[in-house]
């Protein structure tokens, strides 16, 4: 099923780290199935390196504090 734009159910996750890794990934072709697990643990490598992993981490505990908080201020939460 195919999500409408800007819906609320996709998460950093959706619009920054998989875009981020496909980018990565699909810059050159691959052709085995191999070079595809190749590709994808170099991606992971990267990410871990420029910390995007705890970036993403980190927008994703932002987002469930403001929602524990309905919204309300949350910043001394953090």
């Amino acid at each position: 099923m195919a999500l409408p734009p800007r819906s609320p159910d996709l998460t950093e996750m959706d619009f920054f780290l998989w875009g981020h890794f496909k980018a990565l990934i699909c810059s050159s072709p691959v052709d085995l199935e191999e070079d595809l697990i190749a590709c994808l643990v170099k991606a992971a490598a990267i990410g871990q390196q420029l910390g995007i992993f705890e970036h993403t981490h980190l927008s994703l505990l932002c987002h469930q504090l403001c929602i524990k908080v309905c919204g309300h201020i949350f910043e001394n939460l953090l």
